[in-house]
Order: structure tokens, then C-alpha cells, then sequence
């Protein structure tokens, strides 16, 4: 098993404490082949008692909560980003199945630091080739201890923390333990998520239902979709937006967290609210036919003109009026083939693109010409000279 977890460790104001993922209960939920960044500080409150966790304590901290589908070993590897032998990262495990009020003892931990201890490297974690439990603080052990084995329902806190150093970390998973399986996009790979829609009066906002494509993500998953304005927020669950239906926003990122309801697995996609600007249009060409009954009349398949108005997108949704007020408030579509009533005949051309309220508005004429008359012409008759059959005629 290799899942791989990416985590950033810098500054967050004291006033959220509460909601970071450095206290037990807001642990976040690992699973499948998450991918999470994150910005965390601090260790909210101290829950790591010295005494039962290889002399340690928590600085900067973050808690994983973590369920073993399928049984068997569980370790990982931690890397720093910085690969300064002065990175020093510390963690602590506590189960199975505990809750965090009765966390007990640390089932394995290490606070070794890596540049008293002389290592070659800053990497921290578990494998198969260790025996011992635990390690530290200082110059003792080698920053890696004894993986787990575990049984399918356990479930662990796991706590990295981080004493010395600013520097985020990348955490792979080892064993043949799995998870369960985070919650994935539906969208058809290629299909686009982002939102497009007409800042009609070009202030710079305009109103988005950011579930659109929601039925669309989700498919058949039995997931809760939420909406966020920032990657943290939604890793976090905090500052929800509460009306997502009609969210009036400026052109930024939006990401949505799909949150399995039966396991609590999550993963989090983002997507983009893009402006469209007025169409600007190229008429088509005029309209002609011939007037084989001399009324002025005749009939046009309209709708040929879709391909020749310049500026139009092939999924552009294109209808046409008597008048341009009609075309502005799409106000009695006509429909094709068409009878004009006149020669020659405005038609106005109303182009939207799917999906948005942008759109662009032209005009091309209809024309019809009335047919020639062929009258009888007298035959022209000429003597042959010559006898010989034939003649040149000016016709």
C-alpha cells in the first residue's frame, strides 16, 4: 500500500486555534489516496503527556485519525520538504480504537532528533525492519520504530508534530494495511467543472449556483457536498458557504469537499467562476429567393444561418425575431422554415452561450426578387444564297 499525504506547517492566527487539526477531536480523517496541503501552528491544547510518550510533548502539532479497512501491517516514511538535518520532526500513535478523552499510552513514538542523534538524513517514521516500540528524545534511537499490525476496524491517532524547523512534510504510507477509499469525481475526465457566467453590468460580480455540476461530481457515491473559499476551509470544514445556490462572488476558486456520510472519508476538488463578456457577433449574409408567383412572398430555413454568424460557439443556443426588442427580451422565437412578410425583411439574431446569461445580438435581411417574364420572340427568317444551310444569325 502507497498512499501519499502532503502537509504544510506555517502560520495561522491564534484566533482559530480551535478549529485546526492540532487537537484530538479535530482530527482529520485519512483514507484512501488522499492528497491534502495544509496550514497549521501550534498545538492547541497539550494532550501528549511526557511521561508515556518517549519524554515528548507537542510544539507544532497535527492529528490524523486514521481506520484500517483491511487488516495487516501499517507504517509510513515522513519526509521534510527542507532536507536540513536541523528539520526535526517528531510523532506519537495511540489505540486501537481509543476515543480522545482515553487516549491511554503512546502504542509507538519517536522524538529522536536527527541532527544530536547523527543521522544522514531528516526522515521520521515506521517499517518492518525496526523491534523497538519507541525512541528519544535527543541522541536516542534513529527516528524510526516497529510498523503496526492491525486488524480490519482499527482504528488510530496518529500525531506529528514538529519541535524544530518550518518546514512542510510529505507522508507516504508502507504496509499492506489499506484504507477506505476516499470519494472521487464523477465528471468525465475532460469535462470542464468551472462555472461561466455574464457580468452584465461590469462591476466585477455577478451570482453563481455553485450546484451545477454537483449531481454531475457526486454520481452515485453516498456523499455530502459542502462549498469553500479556501483549500484550509474546506480540509478543515470551516467557514462553509451557506447559500451556495446563489453565492455572488468575484472570478476566483471554488472548492467543494465530498464527505463519504457512512466512513467520514473526504477529498476535496476544486473548480473555477469565470466572467464571459457580450458576445460580439458577425452577421450572417442576406437571405435571397425568387418570387415565382409575384406576391413577395417566399419561404427561408432560417436556421441555415446558425453556421455562417461569426463570434458563435458551436454550443451556442441561437434564435431569431421580428424586431430587436424581441431579440432582447426573447420575446416570440420564430420558427423555421419562416414566411416572410415583406421584401426586404430584417431578421434579428439573439446568439447565448449555454450555461451563462452572456450574449450577443445582429441582423441580416430577407430578399425576394421577383421573377422575369420570357415573352414570345418572332422568328427570324433569312434567304440561304448560297444553298448551302447555313447562315450567321445576330440572335
Amino acid at each position: 500500500m502507497k498512499i501519499f499525504l502532503s502537509f504544510l506547517l506555517f502560520t495561522f492566527s491564534l484566533f482559530v486555534f480551535a478549529q485546526q487539526p492540532n487537537d484530538c477531536e479535530n482530527a482529520l480523517t485519512v483514507c484512501g489516496d488522499s492528497d491534502i496541503s495544509l496550514d497549521v501552528d501550534g498545538f492547541g491544547i497539550q494532550e501528549i503527556d511526557t511521561d508515556s510518550a518517549c519524554n515528548g510533548s507537542e510544539h507544532n502539532s497535527l492529528w490524523l485519525n486514521v481506520t484500517v479497512e483491511t487488516g495487516g501491517t501499517l507504517g509510513f516514511v515522513l519526509t521534510p520538504d527542507s532536507n536540513s538535518i536541523d528539520e526535526d520532526y517528531d510523532f506519537w500513535i495511540f489505540g486501537p480504537n481509543v476515543d480522545c478523552l482515553f487516549l491511554g499510552n503512546s502504542i509507538r513514538c519517536s522524538t529522536t532528533n536527527p541532527a544530536q542523534a547523527g543521522q544522514g538524513n531528516n526522515l521520521t517514521g515506521m517499517n518492518g525492519t525496526e523491534t523497538e516500540t519507541e525512541e528519544g528524545p535527543g541522541d536516542d534511537g534513529n527516528s524510526f520504530v516497529q510498523w503496526l499490525d492491525t486488524n480490519a476496524g482499527d482504528s488510530y491517532f496518529i500525531v506529528i508534530d514538529r519541535p524544530i524547523g518550518n518546514s512542510a512534510f510529505h507522508l507516504e504510507w508502507t504496509g499492506t494495511a489499506t484504507f477506505s477509499d476516499s470519494p472521487s469525481n464523477e465528471i468525465p475526465v475532460g469535462t470542464s467543472t468551472d462555472l461561466n457566467v455574464c457580468d452584465e453590468d461590469g462591476d466585477g460580480l455577478a451570482n453563481f449556483d455553485l450546484t451545477t455540476n454537483e449531481a454531475a461530481i457526486i454520481g452515485s457515491q453516498n456523499v455530502t457536498a459542502t462549498y469553500y473559499t479556501t483549500e484550509d476551509d474546506a480540509l478543515l470544514e470551516t467557514n462553509i458557504i451557506p447559500n451556495p445556490n446563489d453565492y455572488e462572488s468575484i472570478e476566483t476558486t471554488i472548492y467543494i469537499r465530498l464527505t463519504n456520510n457512512l466512513t467520514g472519508c473526504f477529498s476535496v476538488f476544486d473548480f473555477n467562476l469565470v466572467f464571459d463578456g457580450e458576445l460580439s457577433l458577425t452577421p450572417p449574409p442576406n437571405m435571397q429567393a425568387c418570387d415565382t408567383n409575384d406576391d413577395g412572398i417566399a419561404i427561408f430555413n432560417i436556421t441555415n444561418q446558425n453556421t455562417l454568424i461569426g463570434g458563435v460557439s458551436p454550443s451556442a443556443q441561437i434564435t431569431y425575431y421580428l424586431s430587436e426588442n424581441d431579440a432582447e427580451n426573447t420575446n416570440n422565437p420564430l420558427a423555421s422554415p419562416y414566411t416572410n412578410i415583406s421584401s426586404p425583411q430584417t431578421i434579428w439574431v439573439r446568439a447565448e452561450n449555454t450555461g451563462t446569461s452572456c450574449y450577443g445580438i445582429t441582423s441580416f435581411s430577407l430578399e425576394v426578387f421577383t421573377t422575369p417574364t420570357a415573352n414570345p420572340a418572332p422568328d427570324i427568317t433569312v434567304c440561304d444564297d448560297d444553298t448551302n444551310g447555313f447562315y450567321t444569325f445576330d440572335l
